[in-house]
């Protein structure tokens, strides 16, 4: 279902009611927001001090009950709304609200919050049978936290359920030579998708993102390798081109 945002908010506002009363969403980095479910949305135009694009979402939390949040709507995307909180969470900065595919065969991607590591490693575990220990988990989260802070990502496939059944690595780095010491490179590292979900263009969707992901932050090319041919066709699909042994792209 698309969701109008073209300036009419009574438009936007129904839309949005329609796909959202009833459902359960994801507000990362809020805590005890997980599994909340949306039982009110309305236009918030006529709160005090709230400007264009006013909106009230009214979520049933598991740990804190009812909460209102109203603010102003900032974009809308098709697997999530960002908006100016105005009250209720206390986050100084844009709010995410992701929303879970309506339907079975539906996905979306999104970087990987750090609560979900867990769901993470149990797709590497499953793609090389092993299991997921204290140690490498532990190990995990570190790597994560270093992973972030260099603006790099785990970009997640999200299935009907919330569960990850895809991922890619955007390793972000820096390149001293000429021409390229303006902005950071990327590498693209350990391409999984579940075994159960191949087959479905989940691993071009996701090498797609991730060119837009590094072209928002400077990027000047990326680099990724591979000796599998299907994952060669990926690459190529997703507007990578051969160079040398590896797959470059270069952002003009």
């Amino acid at each position: 279902m698309e969701i109008p945002f073209n300036g009419d908010m009574t438009e936007t506002v129904a839309a949005l009611s329609e796909r959202l009363v009833g459902r359960t969403v994801c507000f990362p980095g809020v805590e005890g927001f997980e599994d909340a479910r949306v039982i009110l949305v309305e236009d918030a135009n006529y709160y005090d001090g709230i400007y264009s694009n006013g909106l009230l979402i009214e979520v049933d939390t598991p740990h804190l009950g009812r909460v209102r949040n109203y603010g102003c709507l900032k974009n809308v995307y098709e697997d999530r709304l960002e908006f100016f909180p105005r009250d209720g969470f206390d986050i100084d900065d844009t709010q995410i609200i992701h929303l879970n595919p309506e339907r079975e065969d539906q996905f979306y991607i999104r970087p990987i919050e750090s609560n979900e590591i867990g769901k993470v490693l149990k797709l590497y575990a499953e793609e090389e049978d092993v299991i997921v220990d204290d140690h490498w988990l532990h190990h995990a989260k570190s790597a994560f936290n270093s992973l972030t802070l260099a603006q790099g990502a785990i970009l997640g496939v999200f299935d009907y359920h919330g569960d990850v059944v895809g991922c890619l690595t955007v390793n972000l780095a820096r390149d001293l030579y000429i021409g390229y010491a303006h902005g950071p490179y990327a590498h693209l590292e350990t391409i999984i998708i579940d075994e159960g979900f191949q087959g479905k263009g989940l691993a071009t969707s996701l090498v797609k993102y991730a060119i837009q992901y590094c072209r928002l932050r400077n990027v000047t090319y990326i680099n990724c390798q591979t000796e599998n041919p299907a994952m060669a066709r990926v690459y190529e699909k997703a507007g990578l081109a051969r160079k040398y042994t590896n797959y470059h792209l270069e952002f003009k």
